[in-house]
């Protein structure tokens, strides 16, 4: 899956039509056609519209990690009080490390 992938399947979800995305976004359908297609890159200001509107991460929307819910995420990072003393890259790499151990237990069931 892609970032592309990711935008259409979660629209769908949602029930929105294009049109009504492209919309909230300030963007014509046809732009909003190409994004889902692939044949037009995603800003980074649509990028974090497209986060809003779907209660979703960045790095969830671009396929970086599979933790939907903004406040799984958030929960995760923060089990411990010694992450208060992790600087922004030591939180994302604990973020990908439990991503990394989440996919593990999937593979065994």
């Amino acid at each position: 899956m892609n970032v592309n992938d990711r935008i259409k399947m979660l629209r769908e979800e949602l029930g929105i039509e294009q049109k009504a995305l492209a919309k909230k976004l300030g963007i014509s359908t046809s732009v909003m056609n190409r994004i889902e297609l692939g044949t037009r890159p995603i800003r980074d200001e649509e990028l974090s519209k497209l986060a809003d509107i779907f209660s979703v991460s960045v790095d969830y929307l671009l396929c970086r990690t599979n933790i939907r819910d903004l406040q799984e995420n958030t929960l995760a990072a923060h089990m411990d009080d010694r992450t208060k003393e992790l600087s922004e890259d030591g939180l994302k790499q604990l973020d990908n490390f439990i991503d990394f151990l989440i996919a593990q237990e999937k593979r065994k069931r």
